[in-house]
């Protein structure tokens, strides 16, 4: 598997999960019982970081390894945001 690959699979996977979220958000809300707010702005989060995923898949032909570390770099900062979310809410 190519890294333009990866990356495509990694944008797919961030515009999925912020649609899912924005739309299921009342269902969510009331799952988890998080603020509906909060869910909002993780749906957003997640197309955000879809479109950028988008952007350097479109941009990685040739050089590859710097955008793979970028998409590494976004992914634990987002993981950090999560653990933050878990242990507030």
């Amino acid at each position: 598997m190519t890294a333009t690959r990866l990356i495509m699979i990694d944008w797919i996977g961030g515009a999925v999960a912020g649609a899912l979220v924005l739309f299921f958000r009342e269902w969510l809300t009331r799952l988890y019982s998080l603020p509906p707010d909060l869910l909002l702005v993780i749906g957003i989060a997640n197309l955000a970081y879809s479109c950028v995923s988008f952007t350097l898949a479109m941009r990685s032909h040739g050089v590859t390894v710097p955008y793979l570390r970028v998409i590494a770099v976004a992914n634990v900062a987002w993981a950090v945001c999560c653990a933050v979310f878990t242990v507030v809410w």
